[in-house]
């Protein structure tokens, strides 16, 4: 087999939000890959950066989508017949969400904490806006759903719950996964 013939295009897909401090970093690896970089495509999905993020972004050649249906649409493109997506993301009516809210910790359930930023979370969805945007790119619900009932912060569970009681609120979510942390979509054409 032709080794050539093998390769393929590569799609990175990097969700930002006001990440000029380090997104640098992250293109600059990706542009020094051994891999051919006429067959890398960097995806830039902006959520509203309001500082230098895009013009970085540009620097390096990088496709910059700013709307999550743009990145939906472009995913449909990739599904083959008979074929789904998941799509998962942070629920805004969960339990912990909903909980910072009245602690004073977020002032909407839609805002995100310094610790979704963190761990890479660049949007926040209720379940109808998910299946909203989904539908405005053209996909088709199959299926929804949730993943974790979530009271606390994942700071408290660590500390305090042991595995036993992590798996009882697993399961506790497929009962209530309008309230979950995570909730999902499974698409198709």
């Amino acid at each position: 087999m032709n080794k050539k013939a093998s390769i393929s295009l590569v799609s990175v897909i990097m969700p930002t939000l006001n990440s000029e401090k380090t997104i640098r970093l992250s293109l600059e690896s990706t542009r020094k890959q051994s891999y051919d970089q006429n067959l890398i495509e960097i995806l830039v999905i902006d959520g509203g950066s309001t500082d230098k993020t895009r013009e970085i972004a540009r620097e390096y050649n990088c496709r910059i989508l700013e709307n999550p249906i743009k990145i939906l649409k472009l995913a449909k493109g990739w599904l083959k017949k008979n074929r789904v997506i998941l799509v998962d993301v942070p629920n805004a009516n969960s339990i912990n969400r909903l909980v910072g809210v009245k602690m004073g910790l977020l002032e909407r359930k839609t805002d995100l904490h310094e610790n979704d930023i963190r761990i890479g979370h660049r949007r926040v969805y209720t379940l109808n806006k998910l299946i909203w945007d989904a539908k405005k790119a053209g996909l088709r619900i199959r299926k929804t759903g949730g993943i974790f009932f979530k009271p606390l912060s994942n700071k408290q569970i660590e500390e305090n719950w042991d595995k036993q009681m992590i798996k009882g609120f697993y399961k506790l979510g497929k009962d209530f996964p309008e309230l979950d942390a995570e909730i999902y979509i499974i698409c198709s054409q």
